[in-house]
């Protein structure tokens, strides 16, 4: 029997029909691939937030105050950034038992209390701030919250230290107080020395600045009796 060859019509319906199988596929991945990046971003917004908050409850938690009115290092102090009336979105404190630098760590002739000034105590006292508006110029460009960590802690609480944008997720933040069983919306320990019982931060993101988030973090080494007292 003679065998018949292929004709160009069904070469080119052969033609047609893989192009479309390859754009069918090709097709696919692309949904797939911007599947994935819209799953992704939600993902990582998350994420950034779940770290600030994260830090920040840790550096809150360990906020120290001395009771001593002649100490000028510790402080626990509110302030206003924005023109909202009544909006604290600065908060400047004291911490202490955070996790000592590896200069701190690092072993060498240096006298003891030499290095203590230079680098700070070994589960010492560090200054922290924490606002959306950065002190220094070198922010540039740089939107969010914005983080300041200076150890050994001085008498200078506006400046100095380090600063770094913390997460650019946050497009507001505001601090409340609770003094005793009331939340206050201001602290100064310049006036008052002692700490708040706990702290509301409330912010907005940057993907969604319609809804207010807030947590609360309590202060360990606030001291009850006191707070009671003042109350009364």
């Amino acid at each position: 029997m003679k065998r018949r060859g292929v004709t160009l019509l069904e070469l080119l319906v052969a033609a047609i029909l893989a192009v479309s199988v390859v754009a069918g596929l090709a097709m696919a991945f692309q949904v797939a691939v911007h599947h994935e990046i819209g799953f992704d971003r939600p993902r990582q917004q998350y994420e950034a937030v779940t770290d600030f908050q994260t830090k920040l409850r840790s550096l809150l938690s360990r906020a120290y105050i001395s009771s001593n009115v002649n100490d000028l290092v510790t402080v626990f102090k509110s302030m206003q950034d924005s023109q909202i009336a009544g909006s604290a979105d600065r908060l400047t404190w004291t911490a202490i038992g955070l996790k000592p630098s590896g200069a701190a760590l690092d072993l060498d002739e240096t006298d003891f209390d030499q290095r203590n000034k230079d680098v700070g105590p070994i589960g010492g006292i560090t200054e922290v701030s924490v606002s959306t508006t950065p002190i220094g110029t070198g922010a540039g460009n740089l939107q969010g919250l914005f983080i300041r960590t200076q150890t050994p802690a001085d008498e200078d609480h506006d400046y100095g230290g380090y600063e770094q944008l913390l997460t650019d997720q946050v497009q507001s933040i505001m601090f409340e107080f609770l003094d005793g069983g009331n939340w206050v919306t201001t602290w100064d320990s310049d006036t008052d020395r002692r700490l708040p019982t706990a702290v509301r931060v409330t912010y907005t993101l940057t993907s969604d600045t319609s809804t207010s988030r807030s947590f609360i973090v309590r202060l360990v080494n606030s001291n009850p009796d006191q707070q009671q007292g003042a109350q009364q």
